[in-house]
């Protein structure tokens, strides 16, 4: 049998060529496709552990309005009395400190943010700065004040905007802050604040100076020290914000409030150690914190960044795995023609073996090894092309997806260059806490190239795919003409 399919495979030249080629092409187009899943992944899993992913803590508004619909729905027995009946009120929840510490302590958890807002009343000899947004909210400058504020706190001249780090406020993460003189605050900044260029340039302040604010809650009078001067390119700004940490906002607050210690704190958020933790982080707080829930909150989780640095490579990844199949499809209807057509011209041969006493699973064999010998040909000498190809219908594919992402996001926000994430630098200062990727609404890039390399284990699969693909044809071409008897194979040639 097997010298019968090394003659076969010798004699038959041009046959033995044309199926090399196809199983070479075969082989490198299943290479290709191999090769770009591989490396779309390794992408993904890389934008993963790069960006890691955030999880915010924040009030179930849909939670809320739910409870809140069906504490108005009248019941049946009071439906006749309903002018008797008062409209439900609820209280918004608040988000403790002592919780947000406590759900920020878990292996998944690289880093986390929250923000308070209270504040403050200056001095006679300390004025205020007239800006866009005082004048449109009056004193307290509630507008413009950006998401680190809670507008319920502001009523005096000054906002005192507390946050465990510089790199948390929301214009240093959207890259419209920036330190004029001085330095940033931090945890262990005491009760050093940082003032607005305006606010300084009206007061003459600069750098050490120290001021006195005081508590429009307790009226008690906190001497703080400038230890930096920022400035912020948005023309709807309130410039009579204060920056500094938690602990120095704190003391601003009513005794209500400040509440022991344990003080309502906004703006939570969690940053992963990999975003591929977060829906595990989610499970793992909801059910070690059930008043989560009972309170009306959520842990919601925001992965943009990671879906718009990965959105085109995903598509090429899909794009592949499209491919792959294709091709084993298109493999195995085209050798089962050939080996179809194959065997109808051999029906002769094949009736004088069986009429000589070889057995159909002999024949069969002797065809299914005539095509693993030019299969093994072909699929040797792909590899030295295959990658090649995966690395030129990777580029074309990936520059496809980034044209066309490009074009949808022109379209939907009418200019080139828009991004749905938002701009921001990933240039912090330095010691900063968590800021290289403390924001989802960070100008975040797009995957640009793939690296594509082959493995052992993709030429193995190349080879194991492709015996099978060979076998499935010979299976599928042979099967009409062997079930025959020999005399009825030999009594069919003219």
């Amino acid at each position: 049998m097997f010298k019968r399919s090394w003659l076969s495979v010798r004699r038959k030249f041009s046959r033995s060529l044309v199926l090399v080629l196809v199983l070479f092409a075969m082989a490198n187009l299943v290479l290709a496709g191999l090769s770009i899943k591989s490396a779309t992944q390794a992408s993904m899993d890389y934008a993963k552990s790069s960006l890691g992913g955030e999880v915010s803590l924040s009030v179930d508004m849909e939670k809320l309005r739910e409870n809140m619909s069906s504490e108005e729905t009248p019941s049946e027995s009071d439906s006749s009395d309903s002018s008797t009946q008062t409209r439900p009120t609820f209280t918004r929840p608040t988000i403790s400190k002592e919780l947000a510490d406590s759900v920020a302590d878990s292996d998944y958890v690289k880093d986390y943010t929250y923000s308070i807002s209270s504040s403050a009343n200056l001095p006679d000899d300390l004025e205020v700065v007239e800006t866009t947004s005082q004048s449109q909210s009056g004193p307290s400058g509630m507008m413009g004040e950006g998401p680190d504020s809670d507008s319920s706190q502001t009523t005096g001249d000054m906002t005192i905007q507390g946050v465990n780090s510089y790199a948390f406020i929301s214009y240093v993460e959207n890259d419209e802050m920036e330190i004029s003189s001085g330095t940033y605050f931090d945890e262990n900044s005491g009760t050093g604040v940082m003032v607005s260029y305006d606010f300084a340039e009206a007061n003459s302040l600069s750098v050490d100076d120290t001021i006195k604010l005081i508590s429009t809650s307790t009226s008690t009078t906190t001497e703080v020290k400038i230890i930096g001067i920022y400035d912020v390119n948005s023309d709807n700004f309130n410039s009579n914000t204060i920056y500094t940490n938690i602990d120095t906002a704190a003391k601003f607050l009513s005794d209500e409030d400040y509440n022991d210690g344990d003080y309502s704190v906004s703006n939570v958020t969690y940053y992963m150690n990999d975003a591929a933790n977060a829906d595990a982080f989610v499970a793992e707080m909801e059910e070690k914190y059930p008043e989560i829930t009972e309170n009306n909150l959520k842990l919601g989780i925001n992965d943009t960044a990671y879906q718009q640095m990965v959105e085109p490579i995903e598509q090429v990844g899909s794009f592949a795995n499209i491919i792959l199949w294709a091709v084993v499809i298109a493999s195995i209807l085209i050798i089962s023609l050939i080996v179809v057509l194959n065997v109808k011209d051999r029906r002769y041969e094949i009736g004088v073996l069986m009429s000589l006493g070889a057995s159909k699973l002999n024949i069969a064999g002797q065809i299914l090894t005539e095509l693993l010998i030019v299969g093994t040909i072909g699929f040797i000498l792909s590899i030295g092309t295959s990658g090649m190809i995966a690395s030129t219908l990777g580029d074309n594919l990936l520059k496809s997806q980034l044209e066309s992402s490009q074009q949808q996001s022109e379209e939907s926000f009418g200019r080139p260059g828009a991004n749905v994430g938002g701009g921001g630098s990933q240039n912090r200062q330095p010691g900063q806490t968590g800021g290289e990727n403390s924001s989802q609404s960070q100008d975040t890039q797009t995957i640009s190239e793939i690296d594509v390399n082959q493995s052992i284990s993709d030429y193995a699969t190349v080879f194991a795919l492709g015996y099978a693909v060979i076998f499935l044809s010979v299976i599928a071409g042979s099967i009409n003409i062997l079930k025959l008897k020999p005399k009825a194979i030999l009594a069919g040639k003219d």
